[in-house]
């Protein structure tokens, strides 16, 4: 009975005394506990917490940013698509005046037909308000054509002004 005794014992001392200490609540037995140790697990538990909310902090401001240049570049766009609209209406206009400049031979056949090859929009076969004009949705395509657009208006424009004298 002794050595019965003697072994539940030995084993409760060796039960407690092999806690091993920790911070953590959920571990470490009934003695395990150390204040010093959830003091440091509370101290790097804030400190991560404080890094998750810088990080939280600059993708939100990365996100409203962004959010911003979108919107930017939205009204961009919107911009750029009216200025090809009216880019378009004086196309429509000079597509007119090279059709009547053709009809009063102003205008050669061979030259038309030069014309229409530097500016497929010119041909003057198709209907009477050309090709349509379809919204453009990408900035920088949007961007490119109003470009191009100028530059073909401003040519052919020229391009009358010498045939009719001016």
């Amino acid at each position: 009975m002794r050595t019965g005794i003697s072994l539940i014992l030995a084993s409760l001392v060796t039960g407690l005394t092999g806690c091993q200490k920790t911070g953590a609540p959920d571990q470490g037995g009934l003695f395990g506990w150390d204040e010093n140790k959830a003091k440091q697990r509370q101290q790097s538990l804030e400190k991560e917490q404080q890094q998750k909310q810088r990080e939280i902090t600059h993708l939100a401001m990365q996100n409203e940013e962004l959010t911003q240049q979108q919107s930017d570049q939205a009204q961009i766009l919107k911009q750029l698509n009216i200025a090809i609209k009216k880019l378009h209406d004086e196309q429509l206009s000079l597509r007119n005046q090279i059709k009547r400049m053709h009809e009063e031979k102003q205008i050669s056949e061979s030259r038309l037909a030069e014309l229409v090859d530097q500016y497929p929009w010119l041909n003057i076969s198709e209907t009477p308000q050309g090709l349509p004009l379809l919204e453009i949705e990408q900035f920088d395509v949007a961007k490119a054509r109003k470009q191009q657009m100028e530059q073909d208006n401003k040519t052919l424009v020229e391009e009358i002004l010498l045939l009719i004298g001016n």
